[in-house]
């Protein structure tokens, strides 16, 4: 597999003319759950959600290649 690295900012995030803002349709339970871990963590719910995704990502990537 391929890498590309992309220009970033100090902050280690993309520029913002190379991010692409997408739209999340939650169940209501998810919604809840997903902001309570948020709170707990002291972070975004965005963060949490794309920290799951990427997670989620990586796990089927390594099911295709074996």
């Amino acid at each position: 597999m391929n890498q590309i690295e992309l220009a970033s900012t100090q902050k280690g995030q993309l520029k913002k003319n190379k991010r692409i803002g997408i739209s999340v349709r939650l169940e209501l339970d998810d919604h809840t759950e997903l902001g309570q871990v948020s709170d707990k963590e002291e972070r975004s719910m965005s963060f949490v959600a794309l920290r799951r995704y990427l997670k989620g990502r990586e796990l089927e990537l390594s099911e295709q290649n074996q």
